[in-house]
């Protein structure tokens, strides 16, 4: 794609750089090359021990999220010989995600960092995105029944969106579905944390269950939270039914199920 650019070369004992040429390509490079020495005045909403994220606002005023992938073990960072990073998996699904008009926050540049061959670290900088959703905040969202069933359908037909462009996304609970609000007053639904995202030219039918399995476990699981009374084969029906609808693929109800049912025993549920 046009927009886009490696400032260097991928090779085998160097670190590595994309970058949007589109986006203030100077700044965006200034910042990357110095992300080291920026990163410890970003406002860290995630700490964990190997990924750590947050917001840095520039002195125009500009807000970008940057998220940090710290080194590990030997193996760990062996296995990067031969694999992609989830930063460049980010990066590359971010593209398709664009090329679909899929809305989601716009990446701006990657590094991943080697030492003698391995990896060393990677860093991710997109956009800010002002969310104003959150399943844990937005219980209008599930106990009204109308913006239930709308917010449902919209969510699935998002999915498919996704599906359609060969993406899996890998993590598709609730918490990674965002909204912000359209100057008509209306909200536009995205997705975003795609670092666990692999893009096929033809997504396998095993993809699908796991995406659609686990955003139906994630859905069930705030109806109860929020003493919705339904019945989950039923809800399994309608998921299957609308992503029929947006993919034309018809999946199979006991499969949907039993992903389904696995997640709700892991967190208590069943």
């Amino acid at each position: 794609m046009n927009d886009y650019t490696i400032i260097e070369n991928r090779s085998f004992f160097s670190d590595f750089v994309y970058y949007k040429t589109a986006e203030s390509l100077p700044d965006f490079r200034s910042l990357i090359s110095s992300i080291e020495d920026v990163f410890p005045r970003v406002s860290l909403i995630n700490n964990f021990i190997f990924v750590k994220a947050g917001g840095l606002t520039l002195p125009d005023g500009r807000k970008l999220f940057i998220k940090k992938y710290e080194k590990r073990d030997f193996f760990y960072r062996l296995e990067f010989v031969v694999r992609k990073t989830r930063a460049e998996k980010f990066w590359h699904a971010s593209l398709v995600l664009e090329k679909n008009n899929i809305f989601h926050p716009k990446i701006c540049a990657v590094l991943v960092k080697k030492k003698m061959g391995l990896f060393d670290g990677a860093y991710i900088i997109t956009e800010w995105v002002h969310n104003t959703f959150s399943p844990d905040t937005s219980p209008d969202l599930f106990k009204d029944a109308s913006k239930r069933e709308s917010f449902c359908s919209d969510v699935i037909g998002l999915l498919c969106k996704i599906h359609n462009a060969g993406i899996f996304h890998g993590d598709t609970k609730l918490y990674n579905f965002f909204m912000v609000p359209n100057p008509d007053g209306e909200e536009k639904l995205g997705i975003w944390d795609l670092d666990g995202a692999i893009c096929y030219d033809e997504l396998p039918e095993r993809k699908r269950y796991r995406d659609l399995g686990r955003l139906t476990a994630s859905f069930i699981e705030f109806y109860i939270k929020n003493e919705v009374n339904m019945d989950k084969n039923e809800f399994a029906d309608k998921i299957l039914y609308l992503y029929k609808c947006g993919t034309g693929i018809t999946l199979n109800h006991d499969i949907l199920n039993k992903i389904s049912n696995k997640h709700l025993t892991r967190k208590g549920f069943i």
